[in-house]
């Protein structure tokens, strides 16, 4: 907390995308009202002075006690005030060559994804916008926006690849808007658990890159070639999960991915 130039409270319940920015960004140390509910206090001001006399119990924090003390309190409008909970959805004509083949392959993996779930989900169109407060958003129903700028993450290799296949589990796993609140309930981290401890990403996420690359030199773009360290990791991440894995960068063959008896059942991802 004391990293942060301040602490500041939310004034609602829950947490929703913009306090989420606030604390990401390291403008404000973002409480809500349940955290105050806690120490039986009713502002931020009376939880710092509750902080401080429970280290005053023990003398090793004596330095940290008084910046406690004198750690200052702002105001959550005008901390977030740079922030803007909204997303402008993209078309197709507003972005470039690149940012089309990247959408195309942020669709190609979302199509897959779905099949990952143990119960029945709906494909959702996949879109391009630009946001400030999340680097994707959905409604828990038909569509999942992703941020332009986390699109760009594709150019980065199995990393990039990695981060998105994440991030659109973490969206599908959303069954109501994830737009303003950002609720993960049991199910949401049961369903989440199950398909990123369960599957071989690594190899999926060599499929993914594989058709970005292919996509990019059909279109006379530049294309980051895959390395022998991409190859290699791909493997220990599904060795670590303990999956079977897919022979990646493969193009003819579409093989279908084998996962453990425990775990689901066959799935023709590719």
């Amino acid at each position: 907390m004391l990293r942060f130039p301040g602490i500041t409270q939310y004034p609602g319940d829950g947490v929703p995308l913009v306090a989420d920015s606030v604390q990401t960004s390291k403008l404000a140390f973002v409480i809500n009202e349940k955290v105050l509910d806690w120490f039986s206090v009713s502002s931020p001001s009376k939880l710092l002075k509750c902080i401080a006399h429970l280290m005053e119990r023990d003398n090793e924090y004596e330095y940290n006690i008084e910046l406690v003390k004198e750690f200052p309190v702002l105001n959550f409008n005008k901390v977030a005030k740079a922030f803007n909970e909204k997303h402008k959805m993209l078309l197709k004509n507003d972005l470039n060559d690149r940012q089309k083949t990247q959408l195309e392959s942020i669709q190609f993996a979302g199509s897959k994804i779905i099949h990952l779930f143990r119960r029945r989900i709906k494909k959702r169109t996949i879109k391009l916008a630009r946001m400030d407060t999340a680097l994707a958003v959905t409604n828990g129903c038909n569509y999942i926006a992703v941020d332009i700028k986390h699109a760009a993450e594709l150019d980065k290799g199995l990393d990039g690849v990695l981060l998105i296949l994440h991030t659109l589990v973490h969206e599908y796993c959303h069954d109501s808007s994830s737009m303003n609140q950002h609720p993960h309930d049991l199910a949401f981290y049961e369903d989440y658990h199950d398909i990123v401890g369960y599957n071989p990403m690594g190899s999926f996420a060599c499929r993914v890159l594989e058709r970005y690359w292919k996509q990019l030199e059909k279109n006379g773009l530049s294309v980051r070639k895959p390395t022998i360290q991409d190859l290699s990791r791909a493997s220990v991440i599904d060795e670590y999960e303990n999956v079977e894995r897919v022979e990646p960068f493969k193009i003819a063959a579409k093989p279908k991915v084998q996962v453990k008896k425990s775990a689901h059942t066959q799935l023709d991802l590719f």
